[in-house]
């Protein structure tokens, strides 16, 4: 159990709070919840913004957990942050179907494991298989049946040493992905990430320290649910809402950020107190 293993390694970190940062904290935090007490989740709509929780330990003590996910901040994949970044290290090659219940409790054929849906090119072939030689994941075997050839040398890979592998280094780039943001961030909001869930909560605390909302209120409760309503997000439609039959080559032009371009063409935001509208 994965999941236990890790939360017995966070105990003995002793008596401590420890933020814990996946990109994509939904699918980590599947594996370790029930092993944690006063969970207090923040959860909007069906994504898990981060939250804490608490561990004990009788030899350790108490220690507070924070949960962050990365992507509700750089919402990218992890694989384009080697470039985004500017990072030596990039994301590596992972062969997922080769993993089944013989393969991680057995070693693997190299030339099964090509037979996989993931190689689509040499390239792939050659990147995964240098990456076994450096991370010590090749076993040669002697093998009677391999291509035919009696007493010939097979060539087995270790999967579950090549996934710690791969893990290793995605948390690495993951890390250092991360810091480099808070980096950018700190020295052009003065605002530490660490604090926030999400780039928009970010950009909204850096307009009120740059005076963007002063002479506007803020509003929450039943208010702010009722306006809330007026919020849709993600429609697509053509011209009229009509439907149209199409037999030519088309152009899918996907407009984003629109939210951002509408503030930049705005003269400003609503001043002063909501006036109530009263029936005539």
């Amino acid at each position: 159990d994965c999941g236990k293993y890790f939360i017995d390694w966070l105990k003995r970190l002793g008596n401590r709070k420890i933020q814990l940062v996946a990109h994509n904290l939904k699918y980590d935090f599947s594996f370790i919840w029930e092993y944690i007490f006063g969970l207090n989740p923040l959860i909007s709509g069906n994504r898990l913004l981060g939250g804490g929780g608490i561990l004990y330990s009788e030899k350790y003590g108490k220690i507070e957990l924070v949960f962050q996910d990365s992507y509700n901040m750089i919402s990218c994949k992890l694989s384009k942050f080697g470039s985004m970044f500017n990072l030596k290290n990039r994301k590596e090659f992972m062969p997922y179907s080769a993993y089944n219940l013989t393969s991680v409790t057995e070693l693997t054929k190299l030339d099964t494991i090509y037979k996989c849906k993931e190689f689509k090119t040499q390239e792939d072939k050659d990147l995964f298989y240098n990456n076994c030689i450096e991370w010590k994941c090749i076993i040669i075997k002697n093998d009677k049946e391999y291509n035919g050839v009696i007493n010939s040398e097979a060539i087995y890979i270790d999967l579950v040493e090549y996934s710690k592998r791969y893990c290793e280094i995605d948390c690495i780039l993951l890390k250092q992905g991360y810091e480099s943001f808070k980096e950018q961030i700190m020295k052009v909001c003065k605002l530490n990430i660490k604090n926030y869930c999400t780039s928009a909560s970010i950009a909204h605390d850096f307009m009120i320290l740059q005076g963007v909302y002063e002479g506007s209120y803020s509003i929450s409760g039943i208010v702010r649910a009722f306006i809330q309503k007026c919020v849709y997000g993600g429609k697509v439609m053509t011209r009229r809402n009509e439907k149209f039959i199409i037999e030519k080559e088309t152009a899918d032009y996907d407009c984003t950020s629109e939210y951002p371009s509408a503030m930049v063409e705005m003269k400003g935001v609503l001043m002063g107190k909501p006036k109530l509208l009263q029936k005539e």
